[in-house]
C-alpha cells in the first residue's frame, strides 16, 4: 500500500475537461491519443469521486504491463490516498479483494481468475477499465468478467481505436452502460 504527501501538478485544460466528463458520470468512455493523459483525469475524477462519496472504493483494471505505471501515477497524482495492488497467493488475493482500500489495481488476467471472489467479496463504486479494447471480444472470459464486476461507475479508456467491428464497440459499451445496445453480447 502506498500513500504520499507531495503536492499534486497542474492539470491542462483538455484535462481538466476530461476529469469533469468523468467525474460527473456513472458510464463513461474516455478515448483519446495515447500520451495526452487519460490515466491523469482517471486518478484525478476519483479523487473527486471520494470526495463526494467518502468511503468510495474503485478498481482500476489495466493489462499487466501497465500496473507499474497506475502505481507510480497514484503516488504522484493521488497522494494520500492508499492504495493496494492484486497480487498473491490465492488467499492473498481473497484478503485484498473484500479489504476497505480506496484504490485496488489489478491487471485483466487477476480479474478475470478472481471473478467469483470480486462478487462474492467486493463492491466498487468505480471500474476503471485501462486500454478497454482489451474487452472488445463479447464472448471471451476477460469481457465476461469485467462486465460482471459490481459497481456503480464504469469508466473505460482507451488511447488505442477500436477496430471497424461492430460487436468491438457493442462489447466496450456492455461495460461502460450495460443494456445500451446489445448486438452481439452473451447475456452476463
Amino acid at each position: 500500500m502506498s500513500t504520499s504527501t507531495a503536492t499534486v501538478p497542474p492539470l491542462r485544460d483538455y484535462q481538466l475537461n476530461g476529469v469533469s466528463f468523468l467525474s460527473e458520470r456513472t458510464h463513461a468512455l474516455l478515448a483519446d491519443q495515447m500520451g495526452l493523459g487519460k490515466t491523469v483525469q482517471a486518478i484525478t475524477a476519483l479523487r473527486v469521486v471520494r470526495r463526494q462519496t467518502p468511503g468510495a472504493r474503485a478498481l482500476i483494471v489495466a493489462p499487466a504491463s501497465l500496473l507499474r505505471n497506475w502505481e507510480e501515477e497514484l503516488a504522484r497524482w493521488a497522494p494520500g490516498m492508499a492504495w493496494r495492488r492484486v497480487a498473491g497467493t490465492d488467499a492473498d488475493r481473497r484478503a485484498l479483494w473484500g479489504m476497505p482500500v480506496p484504490i485496488l489495481v489489478a491487471s485483466y488476467e487477476q480479474v478475470r481468475r478472481d471473478t467469483d471472489v470480486i462478487r462474492r467479496q467486493a463492491r466498487f463504486e468505480t471500474v476503471v477499465l485501462d486500454e478497454a479494447q482489451r474487452i472488445k471480444n463479447p464472448s471471451s472470459s476477460t469481457s465476461l468478467a469485467c462486465r460482471v464486476l459490481p459497481r456503480e461507475r464504469s469508466w473505460a479508456l482507451t488511447g488505442t481505436p477500436l477496430e471497424n467491428c461492430v460487436e468491438d464497440m457493442v462489447s466496450v459499451f456492455g461495460f461502460v452502460m450495460p443494456g445500451l445496445v446489445s448486438r452481439g453480447m452473451n447475456a452476463a
